[in-house]
């Protein structure tokens, strides 16, 4: 039977013993992946990226002012596209008008130029939604203030020391306002990040069915489990899923306790589904299943 005055303390158990533990009150689970948790108010602060001394960087002395105006266009809607294809939020429409080059009017350098400097755009602007890391195309980028901010004595370090995280995109301006994070590799909560859910049992005689509200996802260091909303998590560097604060509750998956019961009317045909994971799902059922 389900029982919400189970006492087990985990502090000071290994991962291994608190996914014993799960198994034990009955608790599914499935591992994602490495995660760390950051204190965003003591490792993060807010970062406007401005992007024109990158973009006066670029190649266009042997342009026309006319090529140099298609390639302002190209860069423009390339941003904003950029930004797009990352889910990454436009904070407002571009007044700027795109249209179509008219390739015959143009000379042949200037056409060469427009589509290189537009594809290292993109390449460059990719890489920094990819990597999280203000690399080397962007490090005229950084500004004295940015580098006291981080304690850096150099934009090459300032690189090394950041992780950056962008929140929406400014295309008339050409900004990216960002969440900027230090040292985010050393901190450390770390563990694993896993999918939870109560399996739930039938009581009565199969006529009620009753389960658990938990935590959709945690994250298990060595020591501690602590609650996650992987909607404010992020993958970075195709390795770590980095998550930010945790959200409040009153459920101790150490114990049960808090964690709200529901319960629902069984009875023969019932079958009764709840979200496991990102895709997954979990069936209960009086109903004979054959595999």
């Amino acid at each position: 039977m389900l029982n919400p005055c189970i006492l087990v303390t985990l502090f000071g158990l290994s991962a291994a013993t608190i996914l014993d533990s799960f198994k034990d009150h009955g608790i599914v689970h499935e591992v994602y992946g490495e995660g760390r948790l950051v204190e965003e108010k003591e490792k993060c602060t807010t970062y406007k990226m401005e992007l024109f001394d990158y973009i006066n960087s670029l190649h266009t002395n042997e342009m026309t002012e006319m090529g140099k105006e298609m390639l302002k266009r190209r860069i423009y809607s390339s941003f904003e596209a950029v930004c797009k294809s990352f889910e990454v939020p436009i904070e407002q429409e571009t007044s700027v008008k795109f249209g179509k080059i008219n390739r015959p009017t143009l000379r042949f350098m200037d056409r060469f130029e427009i589509e290189w400097n537009a594809q290292k755009f993109e390449r460059d602007l990719q890489s920094l939604f990819l990597e999280n890391k203000i690399g080397n195309p962007f490090l005229n980028t950084i500004g004295n203030d940015s580098l006291l901010l981080a304690g850096s004595v150099s934009p090459q370090d300032f690189s090394q020391r950041t992780t950056i995280f962008p929140n929406k995109c400014n295309v008339d301006e050409m900004i990216i306002h960002a969440q900027l994070c230090f040292n985010i590799s050393n901190n450390p909560q770390s563990g694993s990040v896993y999918a939870l859910a109560h399996a739930g049992e039938f009581l009565a005689d199969d006529a009620v069915f009753a389960y658990y509200e938990i935590p959709e996802f945690v994250l298990i260091t060595a020591e501690s489990v602590f609650p996650i909303n992987l909607s404010q998590c992020k993958v970075v560097f195709g390795t770590y899923i980095y998550c930010f604060g945790t959200p409040s509750s009153d459920c101790d998956l150490k114990t049960l306790a808090g964690c709200p019961i529901y319960g629902r009317k069984a009875g023969d045909g019932f079958t009764f589904s709840r979200t496991f994971g990102t895709s997954g799902k979990i069936f209960a059922t009086t109903n004979i299943v054959r595999f």
